[in-house]
């Protein structure tokens, strides 16, 4: 019985998720969007035909990080482009999102070498520059250049030590802690939708994907990790704000995404890219649904319970789902990723276990806490809009997606090790990475 190609599945769903942000974009003006526009269009495709017609050119690397991030990242682009408030729906909003994610994708599909570290710093300055002037370019200018310097010092530094120096660069760009004030700082000073879009998809993870620490230092990452996860964690629940709430929980949830990617077992590593794609999906569906509401209602007040369930019942459905997803509810593809990284080396050490499973479960109070505030209470004197058409067209669209591959993982698992081993034809330099081709069976009900 013939198999289905899950890298030619994956250009597919790429290349349509695209196509169907042409067709949005193109419907917020009669005029040219601008070159901005046209170049991040011509790069995300031009990328996507480039791996279709050879898999055998040495500068991609076509593997279980860059096949699926690929389709991720088209897919939560046209997302935020149904749901994006009609104030913010703008040419120019969109030709910056479409720069982010033509550098992001350049980055994870390059091979671990100067250009792969010349480009993450190229990241980061897009990242600065697509921010509005004034107070978000001030907060994103010193992490954004240490997170660059630091790049392109790994590649001064020998082989094995380029992977700390890397590390610390995408933890800056994270904004994990003690690195998160400028990115909490853009939920306040930035359209939040931009903000979503640069701090939720966990770009700069790409950076990442193919090399995890070694033996002696990956322990200590974790360790930093999971105080992070905690620190953000708990700052999330007692913000004032719902917009710089949202930008501690980001946080958190990148910190538990890092300890994935950082563990060199074979497992663990490839939960961790998992919970990369799943966690960013749900996170974006999380962010855009307190944009929506931001749009609606304001500045949300976290100090007393705002009752907004009696006007938008959809919404707090949507909010409790995608929370929830971002922790590994069950039924949801993070269960599923947060069980593969679980069987890591992480297991070994019952204290690091047992302080990590905390952090997650204070993440998941975070979501009830912020719903209950938000949506529970005497109901306001107020007149507001329930989720929209096109609104229900982005975010049920996430919603769906993570039901379906948190009902069948095994299906992504399997799919995502083929696409790991590589088509007959790759080059050596493509079955390089260091998560292993062929994975044992894993114990996922």
């Amino acid at each position: 019985m013939s198999t289905i190609r899950l890298d030619l599945v994956l250009l597919a769903i790429g290349a349509l998720a695209v196509l169907a942000l042409v067709a949005r974009t193109l419907k917020l003006t009669a005029r040219p969007t601008g070159p901005l526009l046209a170049a991040g269009l011509v790069s995300l495709v031009g990328t996507e035909f480039l791996i279709a017609a050879d898999h055998q050119r040495s500068f991609l690397v076509i593997d279980a990080a860059s096949l699926p991030r690929l389709a991720v990242w088209a897919l939560l682009l046209w997302a935020i482009t149904w749901v994006v408030p009609r104030r913010d729906d703008s040419p120019a909003l969109m030709g910056r999102l479409l720069a982010l994610v033509s550098v992001s994708l350049l980055v994870t599909f390059t091979d671990v070498g100067p250009a792969h570290a010349a480009l993450f710093a190229a990241s980061s300055a897009v990242t600065w520059w697509i921010l509005p002037h004034g107070a978000p370019r001030r907060l994103a200018a010193l992490p954004m250049a240490s997170s660059a310097l630091i790049a392109l010092g790994s590649t001064l530094v020998p082989p094995e030590r380029a992977p700390y120096l890397m590390y610390l660069a995408v933890a800056i760009r994270l904004g994990v802690f003690p690195f998160h004030t400028w990115a909490v700082g853009l939920f306040e000073r930035a359209p939040l939708v931009l903000a979503v879009a640069i701090t939720a998809p966990l770009a700069g993870i790409g950076a990442l994907a193919r090399t995890p620490l070694p033996d002696d230092a990956w322990f200590a990452f974790d360790v930093w990790m999971v105080l992070s996860a905690y620190l953000t964690g708990g700052l999330a629940i007692v913000q004032r704000r719902l917009d710089r709430a949202l930008g501690f929980f980001i946080a958190a949830s990148a910190s538990v995404v890092l300890i994935g990617v950082s563990q060199a077992g074979d497992l663990a590593h490839l939960g961790g890219l998992m919970m990369w794609g799943v966690t960013s999906a749900a996170l974006v569906g999380l962010g855009l649904v307190v944009a929506a509401l931001s749009a609606r209602w304001g500045v949300v007040d976290l100090t007393r319970h705002s009752g907004l369930l009696q006007h938008t019942p959809s919404f707090a459905i949507l909010f409790l789902f995608f929370g929830l997803a971002t922790v590994g509810a069950p039924g949801t593809a993070d269960f599923a990723s947060q069980d593969v990284m679980l069987h890591g080396p992480v297991s070994h050490h019952p204290a690091l276990l047992l302080a990590l499973v905390g952090a997650i479960s204070l993440q998941g109070y975070a979501v009830l806490h912020l719903g209950f505030r938000v949506f529970f209470g005497p109901p306001r004197p107020a007149v507001l809009k329930d989720v929209l058409l096109r609104e229900h067209i982005g975010l049920v669209t996430l919603a769906l997606i993570l039901v379906l591959t948190g009902l069948a993982p095994q299906a992504l698992i399997s799919g995502l090790t083929t696409a790991e081993a590589g088509p007959p034809a790759a080059s050596p330099r493509q079955l390089s990475a260091r998560v292993a081709p062929q994975q044992p069976s894993l114990p996922i009900p």
